[in-house]
C-alpha cells in the first residue's frame, strides 16, 4: 500500500480497534452458527447509535476498508444502526448524503438477495 493510504487505515483503524477486532471475531462466529443463533451474537456488539457524525464516519471507513473478513449480516446490522442515527442529524444535509453513499458501498445481505 502507498504511506499516505496506509496511515489513514492505520489511524482509522487504531480509532475503532477493539471494536473491528470484535467484528472481526463475531463474523468468524456467524460462518458457523445457525442462522437463530445471529440475533445473540450481534447483540453483543457494540452499538453505534450514540456515535456523533465523526464517529460514524470513521466507523463506516474502517467497515469498508475491512468489509472483505466482515460477515453480510454484521455489515447489515452496522449499516442499519447508522441510518438510524443519521435521522438525529438533519441539519447536515451534505455529510448524510456522503455517509449514505458510503453505506451504499456496503456488500450486505440485503445485496446479495438483490443481487441473485
Amino acid at each position: 500500500m502507498y504511506p499516505n493510504i496506509m496511515k489513514a487505515y492505520q489511524k482509522i483503524n487504531y480509532q475503532h480497534r477493539d471494536q473491528i477486532s470484535d467484528i472481526f471475531l463475531a463474523s468468524e462466529e456467524l460462518k458457523v452458527v445457525k442462522k437463530v443463533q445471529h440475533k445473540h451474537l450481534l447483540n453483543k456488539l457494540k452499538s453505534v447509535i450514540e456515535y456523533d457524525l465523526s464517529d460514524i464516519k470513521n466507523f463506516l471507513q474502517s467497515l469498508l476498508l475491512n468489509q472483505d473478513k466482515i460477515h453480510p449480516v454484521i455489515l447489515d446490522f452496522y449499516k442499519s444502526q447508522i441510518k438510524s442515527n443519521l435521522q438525529k442529524y438533519s441539519e447536515h444535509k451534505l455529510q448524510i448524503m456522503i455517509i449514505e453513499r458510503h453505506l451504499d458501498k456496503l456488500r450486505t445481505q440485503e445485496k446479495k438477495k438483490n443481487n441473485g
